[in-house]
């Protein structure tokens, strides 16, 4: 799917270059000459071998977005996150998402059934606030109650309200085969600041909602980045905002 929706975007690419490029231990952030930056979440440690994290160093300033992207082919998680933080800036340029909180637009009632698909911890803290029973799927070793094994996945989304997908699941490429598990779910998001926001790129499958961000102090969100900080750090400081689009 990362494929697809890199394709989506490709037809903007050629009039864009990489100003330049962070690869931080949480995020991955792209900033174009023209100012616009996107993120994708950096998963890729768990693949990374020696002292070299990325083998391209030194090329990605001042290349081509459209040459950033191609690297949606290859198989390593880096290669595909620099080509997703890529095309959330080029969708920033183009068509920035309005702003807002897509759960101001679902409908969540207590004793609903909740499936978090990579942790988000102030999501399963608000919906269990609400009253929710809530599931999370997680592929790292997190101390967290509501986390389940994955053999228990396919069960629960059979039986679940309300579905939502970290952005991760583009970059590991679970994301298909959890869209394609029977569900009675009316509302599904894919939520997080790796999320494209193209709405037209999943008008054929469940997923009902987009909540990405934007980033609004470049300087800021570079220095926290290379710092460490990640989402909660982002938000707090103001440095990042919330935008949600719905799919039709």
């Amino acid at each position: 799917m990362l494929q697809k929706i890199a394709n989506t975007i490709a037809y903007a690419a050629e009039d864009h270059r990489v100003g330049r490029a962070l690869v931080g231990p949480g995020f991955i952030a792209v900033e174009l000459e023209n100012g616009t930056v996107g993120l994708s979440a950096n998963i890729a440690l768990s693949q990374t071998q020696g002292c070299t994290i990325f083998p391209d160093a030194g090329t990605l300033a001042g290349s081509r977005a459209s040459d950033v992207l191609k690297l949606v082919s290859r198989g390593d998680f880096l290669s595909r996150e620099l080509a997703l933080a890529t095309v959330n800036a080029l969708i920033n340029t183009l068509h920035p998402a309005p702003f807002g909180d897509a759960f101001d637009h679902i409908e969540i009632r207590p004793r609903q059934r909740a499936v978090i698909v990579g942790l988000i911890e102030p999501v399963a803290r608000m919906l269990t606030e609400k009253g929710c029973t809530v599931s999370i799927f997680e592929n790292r070793p997190v101390l967290h109650p509501q986390v389940e094994s994955h053999e228990m996945m396919p069960a629960r989304i059979r039986e679940a309200d309300i579905v939502v997908l970290s952005g991760t699941t583009l970059i590991n490429a679970t994301i298909e085969e959890i869209l394609a598990m029977p569900s009675p779910a009316k509302a599904w998001v894919l939520m997080g600041p790796s999320t494209p926001m193209i709405p037209e790129a999943f008008s054929r499958t469940p997923v009902t909602h987009l909540a990405g961000a934007r980033i609004l102090d470049n300087e800021r969100a570079f220095t926290l980045l290379m710092e460490g900080g990640g989402t909660k750090e982002l938000y707090h400081s103001g440095t990042m905002k919330k935008v949600t689009q719905e799919v039709r």
